[in-house]
Parts: C-alpha cells; structure tokens; sequence
C-alpha cells in the first residue's frame, strides 16, 4: 500500500491502519501508530469497532481509514 492514501469519497488523506481481532473481543480497525500491546486493553475511542461479534482466530489486515467519512479502504 502507498504511504499516503487519499480517500475516494472526500479526498482527504486516509490514515494507514489494521483491520484486527484476536479471537477473544470484536473486530476493530487500529490505526498504525500504535505498537501491539495489549489488544483488548487497548481499544479505545479512536479505534473503530467493526463487528462486536467475536472473531473466531485471530485476525489482521492491512487497510486505510478516512477520519472525517470513515470509509475503509482494503488492499488485496
């Protein structure tokens, strides 16, 4: 994926992030600059909540997130 990704809904720059689960909570988006810690004691505010059903495995996939019309874009 590129490093700075403009979103095709509004055109403006998408932040780079990952679409995650563990296998123990939901499936969230997670922005890059956070470092693994640890996953469910790190879901906060910012991060959004995908699916609040569990995830079976864990998960993770590359994507960008557009703040301002919360589109995501995945690369496949």
């Amino acid at each position: 994926m590129e490093n700075d990704m403009k979103c095709p809904y509004c055109g403006r720059i998408m932040i780079r992030g990952s679409i995650a689960g563990d296998g123990r909570g939901p499936l969230v988006w997670i922005p890059d600059s956070e470092k693994e810690k640890g996953f469910l004691d790190r879901i906060t505010t910012e991060h959004a909540v995908l699916a609040k059903t569990k995830v079976i495995s864990k998960t993770k996939l590359g994507c960008y997130r557009c703040l301002a019309c919360n589109k995501i874009v995945v690369d496949l």
